[in-house]
């Protein structure tokens, strides 16, 4: 008997049946998929209003007026009204140790060359410097002040107060070689002109043998050029040399060495000087691309700055570690397989390998987002018996999975802890107006 799958085509019917059940079942098909568009459109919908919600909410920020809460009626009050986010407001900040303004020059604090409000990061900043994590790194400090508070007031501060404590060797790290200049008249106006501030892009490349240029087959170089030995200047002469050629052939065969060995020894004198290009006691003012400068690398290993910063602030660096515009280094986990920066990297690793740091991080813009906070390793946010969050990734995904409201009370705990200070000049007074207008060959002019 004749098959075809279920049916038997001996039946007459048999092709109609067949159709009938594969028109079904293609309409079965197209209604699936219908619900499952359906399903994601209304999912789409549903996050563009909550995104939209969030939105609303991030334009809505309240702020309160913001006034040192330990520290009334020390130093001059702020020049300009200044306000705090609403939900940093509602957690108050502990107390500052009363030793916290130790060494700050009393002429600072009554002339007001720091505000009260600059004084108070700096108070804040000296105690969590007091405190350990569990690794026996030195805690951290995070400045979230908008513009107009003064960010580089408040690090020449932390850096003359260290600095009159004997601690006396400082990195700091910014985003332009400009703002070094703006580093010293910071120094220069709290009364430590004489703390001096080194451009780490002008100091010549360490070399870890102490001289640049070595011995290679015999012959000693200096400088880029190669003087190879022959058998007159190892001191053979040729019988066949008549004495007078001889003579002075062996005259000049000194001289040359003479000078050859005059110039190593200056080439070994520069070198062990060039300690003195980065200051034994002093800043070092660097920026986030001179930390990922090189030299060399074809015929032998690269010198690179970052391992010149290490040798310098080697051993037992105590001073302070200042990321000035610290979001440059923000994209250290770069998430969804996006691959870490050099930056980020390098800003790691300085603070890996130097635990006993006094570590600020300042910025106005400091993360957006949570992967933006892996750079922070010294807040104390994870890896630690008194946070549930064992390393950075579980921190990352629990921020992550409850939205903003998260890193609000992240920022609340760090404020609760004294590890946070984050303040805004106010516009409360200010008023703008639009103005249309169209451009005229005059305006043009």
């Amino acid at each position: 008997m004749s098959t075809f799958g279920k049916y038997d085509l001996n039946d007459p019917t048999w092709y109609q049946k067949w159709r009938k059940e594969r028109q079904e079942a293609q309409q079965r098909q197209e209604e699936e998929r219908k619900r499952q568009e359906a399903e994601a459109k209304k999912k789409r919908e549903l996050e563009a209003e909550l995104d939209l919600e969030d939105d609303d909410a991030a334009d809505d920020v309240q702020f309160e007026d913001y006034e040192p809460l330990w520290l009334k009626g020390i130093g001059k009050k702020h020049p300009d009204p200044v306000v705090e986010n609403a939900s940093l407001s509602a957690v108050k900040a502990p107390k500052p140790p009363d030793d916290a303004l130790a060494d700050i020059s009393p002429d600072v604090v009554k002339e007001g060359k720091l505000s009260n409000l600059q004084l108070e990061a700096v108070a804040y900043a000296n105690m969590c410097f007091g405190k350990n994590l569990e690794d026996g790194s030195r805690r951290g400090f995070f400045i979230g002040d908008g513009a107009g508070i003064g960010k580089g007031r408040e690090l020449a501060g932390i850096v003359a107060q260290q600095w009159a404590r004997g601690v006396r060797k400082h990195l700091w790290i910014s985003v332009s070689n400009d703002l070094k200049f703006d580093a010293e008249r910071d120094l220069r106006d709290l009364g430590s002109g004489n703390i001096p501030v080194q451009l780490l892009g002008k100091a010549s490349y360490s070399v870890a043998c102490g001289v640049p240029f070595c011995y290679r087959g015999g012959g000693a170089a200096v400088g880029s050029r190669r003087w190879r030995p022959s058998a007159l200047l190892d001191g053979v002469i040729s019988r066949a040399m008549p004495r007078a050629v001889a003579a002075t052939a062996d005259a000049r065969r000194r001289r040359r060495r003479d000078t050859t060995h005059d110039a190593i020894d200056a080439t070994r004198s520069r070198a062990n000087t060039q300690a003195r290009d980065l200051p034994k006691q002093g800043v070092v003012f660097a920026t986030y691309a001179s930390l990922l400068g090189k030299k060399g690398g074809k015929t032998s290993k690269p010198q690179t700055r970052l391992d010149q910063l290490l040798e310098w602030a080697s051993p037992g660096f105590e001073g302070g570690l200042l990321f000035d515009e610290s979001h440059k280094a923000k994209n250290l986990f770069g998430g969804n397989g996006g691959k870490p920066t050099k930056t980020g990297q390098a800003v790691l690793k300085l603070q890996t390998a130097l635990p006993r740091a006094r570590v600020v991080y300042c910025s106005a813009t400091g993360a957006s987002e949570p992967k933006h906070l892996g750079y922070m390793d010294r807040l104390g946010l994870w890896g630690g018996s008194d946070t549930p969050f064992g390393d950075f990734d579980d921190f990352r995904r629990a921020v992550e999975s409850r939205g903003v409201g998260m890193m609000e009370l992240v920022a609340m705990h760090l404020k609760q802890r004294g590890a946070l200070v984050s303040r805004a000049l106010s516009f409360k007074s200010c008023t703008f107006e639009l103005v249309n207008d169209v451009m005229t060959p005059s305006l043009c002019g």
